[in-house]
């Protein structure tokens, strides 16, 4: 049995444990629960502020399941015709099978020399068929190779473009192409700046003769052989490569009314994959 004395102590204890807690709760619990609800109340109001806000803001009206629903399909449609929109453009800017693999053969300058003086040759015999002045400083535009491409391999396709665009314009019979010449290239990175997804190569041409000529010409740039015949402009031999056109500048010669300027820049694409 408990003696009296053990029991008194085992009170006088119990006593001073709960004093204890009634100190505790007087001193620190009452003092954080009014800290906490003085945090409260900012925190509150500010919460309504935002109810308020997003209840009157008529930009987030209707977001329920089947209009977040409706948003997503419409989404999910737009990102469809960016894809078919992005896969008709490789198409377009895709080179002939020959220049492609020329592309990935190793690069022979004999051979680049060989095919560039071809091309001059023949571009001479047609401007002299079609009576097409062809100045110069037309033929020194051509690509050249220098030790330091990185890519000697681009050069073909150059050549090529340099070789559609320059037949277009003979074909379209204006009076004179009086300089060609290539612009910078552009190399166009993929978002996180490793790799190079697309090379562009510029060109830039000044021809003036008649307005009809001059615009055919203009029309004649984008289009490929095929397209030619359907647009019913006039055939350009091996015309395969579609060339899109930056800018220009057309204008009326001030010294003959029958007589218009063109400056042009354009430019060809090459994919490395």
């Amino acid at each position: 049995m408990i003696s009296h004395r053990k029991l008194l102590r085992l009170q006088w204890a119990l006593l001073v444990g709960c004093l204890g807690l009634l100190v505790i709760y007087a001193a620190a619990y009452r003092r954080l629960s009014s800290e906490a609800r003085a945090l409260d109340q900012p925190l509150t109001a500010g919460w309504k502020k935002l109810l308020d806000a997003t209840q009157g803001n008529t930009a987030i009206e209707g977001l329920d399941d089947p209009a977040m629903s409706a948003s997503r399909e419409r989404l999910e449609k737009a990102l469809a015709l960016v894809q078919q929109a992005g896969q008709r453009a490789r198409l377009r800017i895709e080179l002939e099978p020959e220049l492609r693999a020329k592309l990935k053969e190793p690069f022979q300058l004999l051979d680049f020399d060989k095919a560039k003086l071809e091309v001059i040759t023949n571009l001479r015999k047609l401007a002299e068929a079609r009576k097409v002045t062809l100045a110069e400083p037309v033929l020194k535009g051509f690509p050249e190779f220098t030790s330091d491409l990185a890519k000697p391999a681009l050069l073909w396709a150059q050549l090529a473009f340099v070789n559609q665009l320059l037949t277009a314009a003979v074909v379209n019979e204006p009076a004179a192409i009086r300089t060609l010449s290539l612009q910078p290239p552009k190399s166009h990175v993929t978002s996180d700046g490793k790799e190079v997804f697309l090379e562009e190569f510029r060109l830039r041409l000044e021809l003036n003769g008649p307005p009809d000529s001059v615009v055919s010409f203009l029309r004649s740039v984008p289009l490929r052989s095929n397209e030619l015949k359907e647009a019913g402009s006039r055939e350009v031999p091996g015309k395969n490569q579609p060339l899109f056109v930056e800018h220009f500048m057309l204008k009326n010669s001030t010294n003959a009314l029958n007589d218009a300027y063109l400056d042009l820049v354009v430019s060809g694409f090459v994919s490395p994959n």
